[in-house]
């Protein structure tokens, strides 16, 4: 995905490793895992997810190992919203989730959590490439819906509700 590469050339530029280890060292020796992150630098550790909800899951379990392992200070998921997620394909973890779930992952990070949302602020270029690709499809025999429909503006993303651990009555 362009996005990924766009978010790993400017992880790079700006001194962040990539593909660190969450399970620290032993007597010097990164160890054996698959357990990688996606960035870290100074203890804080990335994790960026355009994929399905389960891998939401995955990373926060990398950032408890990264704690518990005692080199991770600071865990930073990065995710879509809810409305560019319908863009891509369906199930894919998005900002809502990952702040609806994060109060009950608590009890089990080891970390301080962050999660960042990415959305689009200008829908307008997207919506005339989604109008150009339409009329190809349709010229094709491919029946397609409205961008009104796959953008979601006829059902809109309800709000992130509050913390039900800390909500008052």
């Amino acid at each position: 995905m362009a996005l990924n590469d766009v978010l790993d050339a400017e992880f790079k530029a700006l001194g962040w490793n990539r593909q660190p280890y969450v399970l620290g060292e032993t007597l010097g020796t990164p160890l054996d895992s698959y357990l990688k992150g996606d960035f870290e630098r100074s203890g804080v550790y990335v994790e960026v997810e355009f994929g399905n909800t389960a891998s939401l899951f995955r990373d926060l379990f990398k950032f408890q190992v990264a704690g518990r392992s005692g080199i991770g200070k600071v865990g930073v998921l990065v995710v879509v919203t809810a409305a560019v997620a319908r863009l891509f394909d369906s199930n894919v973890a998005t900002y809502e989730q990952g702040v609806n779930l994060l109060p009950y992952m608590n009890i089990g990070l080891a970390l301080p959590t962050v999660v960042v949302g990415l959305d689009i602020v200008d829908w307008a270029p997207i919506e005339e490439r989604y109008w150009e690709m339409y009329q190809i499809a349709t010229a094709n025999g491919v029946e397609c819906h409205s961008f009104e429909l796959v953008r979601g503006t006829d059902d809109p993303t309800p709000p992130v509700p509050a913390d039900p651990l800390t909500a008052k009555d």
